[in-house]
């Protein structure tokens, strides 16, 4: 199954890794390196996470201290969203 990470994902990638690398530039690119590893490896088991009761077509997948949203069509996994677990979700997240 392919891995598709949006357009908003890929913008929370980019802002990740320059919050985290206000303090260690390296550490802020290699962690959302890692964010998204983790995101590719949903293509092996997409249903392992549960679908939110909120978002019935979302499902997060938890790595550190980030959420990573996502939804499973037929033949592809697309990442939403990845947020920080202490920020609040909304519907307009995921639109």
């Amino acid at each position: 199954m392919k891995v598709i990470i949006s357009k908003p994902a890929q913008a929370d990638l980019k802002d990740i890794a320059a919050y985290i690398g206000r303090d260690k530039k390296r550490r802020g690119r290699t962690y959302a390196l890692q964010l998204a590893t983790q995101a590719r490896k949903l293509n092996l088991f997409p249903e392992r996470y549960a679908v939110l009761e909120a978002f019935p077509h979302v499902r997060r997948m938890p790595y550190g201290n980030y959420n990573i949203f996502y939804r499973v069509g037929t033949h592809e996994v697309v990442v939403l969203r990845v947020i920080h677990g202490a920020r609040l979700t909304s519907p307009e997240l995921f639109r």
